[in-house]
């Protein structure tokens, strides 16, 4: 019996997972790396944003300080206060909105909540009577408020990972937003209001000289290193330049004229007692207040600029992540087509090489067998077998004859068959039937065929299409047949009928194939046919010898030989 070869399936989704699935982890892992720079640039825009009220407060507390200050010395009047006060309540407000928008993301809670309470405990202390020891107080916490408005930005700074931008010019922008310019606005406030008790004729002592002496120096070298922070940005980003470095020369030319208004006072204040030709108040206070107009211009300007620049920093990594992400769906779609067009070839290739044993084993078959009666069991065994099909028969059709003769059939014993269509199939007329009855004219399957001498298919099978000995199986659960001729020379000889569970409509390839087997088919028929009508004459031709007693012989005139 011959055996139905083992082939392996081509499985498309073992391939795709074995190609794509490296591709698609190195592809993910890239644009999760992406999304991560995106998600950080994103954060250091809203630190920036949150750092905005900030300076604003960092502006106005030291100022709420001076006037407090002034006010102890009789210089400001409690309206003034009160205005200044507002003004920080302004900011208080304007960063409780910040707050609640990025609070949760930074982190700044618990500052921002310490923060207010200092100015109310503040505020609720400049409300008191104006004596020395209520004042000093006042002094502490404005102090203090000023020390929680920097700590509260060296949180949004680390939180907001703006203190560990990558890029250098962004990065000495943050430098600038976050520790440079405030500090040097605090340097500033603090040297304003110990300068002006020195401008205005006021006695220091040698204590509050020398920290005045080294807070210029301090003021000194922070305007030295923002301008040489500025300076690298500008090089590492040329766009940077234009609208900074106009902001950066006034600020360093206000402070410098500041600067030159405080060594002046102080060159001539040769002992702690401030000579009577000090320097004019009203220019020193315009020279203090352009130094701090121009410091809190440039971090304004510098602090939109960081936001732009980290705006472009987002948008090119999401834009690199959408390339990233076409790239990878035309990387899988021409992936999936170059496997799926592999699987194809390879099913392909399958395919002939399973209809070639089968015309290798059909021609052996019609080689060894002596009637097509014998022959053809074992011709669609090969047939079906090979080519996936679960049974058959085989008409013929006699010379000059229009209708189609019953002459053997083969069906698989598949056990994946219900067994109610085993039993369909074993007790119905598919079993070899020793009778030679044809085919009806009228109705079922395979007689289209033979009417239309073509390939026919029919893909939802009914009982009543089969051709039955006696009466059709009713509980056939299969649901397709598909028929094709069989060809001597250019006359129909018969149909080949083959069934099955999943019949598709044939394809050129396999009608080629039938149409080869068919002609061996009906090539071995017409010599069977010719071999058995030699033998009939020669039956004939002895019958009729004996009848007439009568003999017949050989003669061989060219050497005389009889035989």
């Amino acid at each position: 019996m011959l055996r139905k070869p083992k082939i392996k399936p081509i499985n498309l989704v073992t391939l795709l997972i074995i190609f794509i699935l490296p591709f698609t982890i190195v592809v993910y892992q890239l644009v999760a790396e992406i999304n991560q720079r995106v998600n950080v640039a994103q954060a250091e825009i809203y630190g920036n944003r949150y750092l905005q009220p900030l300076e604003q407060l960092l502006q106005e507390v030291p100022a709420g300080k001076l006037v407090s200050h002034r006010y102890i010395k009789q210089d400001a009047t409690l309206a003034m206060l009160r205005q200044q006060q507002q003004r920080v309540d302004d900011a208080i407000a304007a960063l409780a909105e910040v707050e609640h928008q990025y609070g949760r993301r930074l982190g700044t809670a618990e500052l921002f909540s310490l923060l207010d309470q200092t100015w109310q405990h503040l505020k609720a202390q400049t409300n008191l009577a104006p004596d020395d020891a209520k004042q000093a107080e006042v002094q502490r916490l404005y102090t203090q408020l000023t020390a929680e408005v920097r700590t509260l930005m060296a949180q949004v700074g680390d939180h907001s990972s703006l203190i560990l931008d990558p890029d250098l010019d962004s990065h000495y922008l943050m430098d600038a937003v976050l520790l440079n310019l405030p500090e040097g606005q605090d340097l500033l406030a603090r040297v304003r209001q110990l300068g002006e008790d020195l401008v205005k004729r006021r006695a220091l002592t040698g204590e509050e000289k020398g920290r005045l002496t080294v807070l210029m120096g301090q003021l000194s070298e922070n305007i030295n290193t923002t301008r040489n922070g500025f300076g690298v940005a500008f090089r590492q980003n040329l766009t940077l330049k234009p609208p900074l470095e106009a902001p950066l020369q006034t600020l360093v030319t206000a402070i410098a004229k500041y600067l030159t208004v405080l060594n002046e006072a102080t060159v001539q204040a040769k002992t702690v007692q401030v000579q009577p030709t000090a320097y004019n108040w009203a220019d020193y206070d315009a020279a203090a207040l352009s130094a701090l107009t121009a410091s809190s211009d440039l971090w304004q300007i510098t602090s939109t600029e960081l936001e732009r620049l980290l705006q472009q920093r987002s948008q090119t990594f999401t834009r690199r992540t959408y390339l990233i992400e076409a790239f990878a769906i035309l990387a899988l779609v021409a992936a999936s087509y170059v496997l799926t067009e592999f699987s194809r070839n390879i099913r392909y290739q399958q395919r002939s090489q399973q209809r070639l044993r089968a015309q290798q084993a059909i021609t052996q078959v019609l080689a060894e067998a002596s009637t097509l009666r014998e022959a053809t069991p074992a011709i669609l065994q090969a047939l079906c077998e090979r080519l996936n099909w679960d049974g058959g028969a085989l008409y013929s059709r006699a010379a000059g004859e229009s209708t189609l003769t019953f002459v053997a059939n083969w069906h698989s014993s598949d056990p994946s068959l219900s067994d109610q269509a085993s039993r369909d199939l074993e007790a119905s007329d598919l079993e070899v039937n020793e009778q030679r009855s044809p085919a009806p004219t009228s109705a079922g399957f395979p007689q289209p065929v033979g009417e239309s001498q073509s390939p026919s298919l029919i893909e939802h099978l009914a009982p009543e299409q089969w051709h039955d000995r006696h009466n059709s199986p009713t509980h056939i659960s299969l649901s397709g047949a598909v028929g094709f001729p069989i060809w001597s020379e250019e006359e129909l000889a018969g149909v080949i009928s083959v069934f099955g569970r999943a019949i598709a409509k044939p394809d050129p390839e396999l009608l080629e194939t039938m149409a080869t087997i068919g002609s061996q088919i009906g090539q071995f028929m017409k010599i069977k046919r010719a071999e058995a009508a030699l033998r009939q004459r020669e039956e004939l031709q002895r019958m009729a010898l004996n009848a007439a007693q009568m003999g017949a012989w050989d003669w061989n005139i060219l050497n005389g030989e009889e035989h």
